[in-house]
């Protein structure tokens, strides 16, 4: 059996690539104060991952017996 990595390792790897990202679009890192709206951002963000959900769901066949 093969070696899988950790998935707290891929998260951070995520999140530094998301940092990255986010650097160059917006020329500075995220803090607490260049968020208008944190709470909405986060609530629409969670929405999209709904919908994300559903998909793969659908998509895998995977749905309610």
């Amino acid at each position: 059996m093969s070696a899988q990595p950790e998935i707290a390792d891929l998260v951070l790897a995520d999140l530094a690539q998301r940092k990255k990202m986010g650097i160059a679009k917006y020329s500075r890192p995220l803090t607490a104060w260049t968020i208008e709206k944190p709470l909405w951002e986060m609530y629409e963000e969670l929405l999209d991952a709904c919908i994300y959900a559903r998909a793969a769901i659908e998509r895998l066949g995977q749905g309610k017996a």
